[in-house]
């Protein structure tokens, strides 16, 4: 499996700088920690079901990542990961993420949308396992925008599956939301995850359409849709 990418080149900048710039005064507990752990837990066995199935009646085999929690920073064979970050390297197959930041997000997220905030850090997790769904079925668009694109609309197909509504896809909204582009970041660049409302779009895209509405090459390498995975229900 080729490696990805450079970790410093594509993190979730804009993800980080906006949960650190609007996040101060969030206190976080180790029982907070120990609830997204167990939630985390949930979320990646459901999507890895989910997965699975769609892969199976399709004729594909799918082999799901590791899920690594860390603290503060941490060596991959993609590179070094700095701390307030979750990521995808194919190298290892393997989801990287900070566990304390997750639950940051999480009481972040809730703090505004008067909600436990769970679903923000899950989108997160499920977008960047989406990264690893396309790498596995050779679908890897040119450019950073449109990688990310794909993964976010990934994500949106996993919580359609999940059959979440409501408050719970707020929360995942609203995560994209804070890592969506600034106006002045260029199309190009190796950093961009396009615009709150891209991002968002893609998600709905993905949520109500399901893979047809993400990519066409990946709706017809797993033309089976449906999914007999047990609805997942993260409270």
């Amino acid at each position: 499996m080729k490696k990805r990418f450079q970790f410093a080149a594509r993190a979730l900048v804009a993800l980080i700088s906006a949960t650190a710039a609007h996040a101060e005064g969030v206190v976080i507990t180790p029982a907070d920690v120990a609830a997204m752990a167990e939630k985390v837990g949930a979320a990646s066995s459901f999507v890895d079901t989910t997965w699975a199935t769609i892969f199976v009646q399709a004729g594909h085999s799918y082999s799901a990542p590791r899920l690594v929690p860390f603290v503060h920073s941490v060596n991959t064979g993609c590179g070094v990961l700095p701390p307030d970050n979750a990521h995808y390297c194919g190298t290892d197959n393997a989801v990287y993420y900070d566990i304390e930041f997750f639950a940051k997000l999480s009481k972040y997220t809730g703090r505004e949308l008067r909600t436990d905030g769970s679903y923000a850090p899950i989108t997160v997790l499920w977008h960047e396992i989406g990264h690893g769904v396309a790498e596995t079925l050779g679908i890897n668009p040119a450019f950073s925008r449109n990688q990310e694109n794909l993964a976010d609309c990934l994500a949106g197909v996993v919580m359609g599956q999940a059959g979440v509504s409501g408050t719970d896809v707020e929360e995942g909204l609203f995560a994209l939301k804070l890592g969506g582009d600034r106006p002045t970041t260029p199309l190009d660049s190796p950093r961009a995850h396009g615009s709150a409302e891209e991002r968002q779009s893609m998600f709905n895209r993905g949520y109500h359409s399901g893979l047809q509405g993400c990519n066409e090459s990946i709706a017809s390498k797993l033309s089976a849709v449906g999914t007999t995975a047990t609805s997942f229900h993260g409270h």
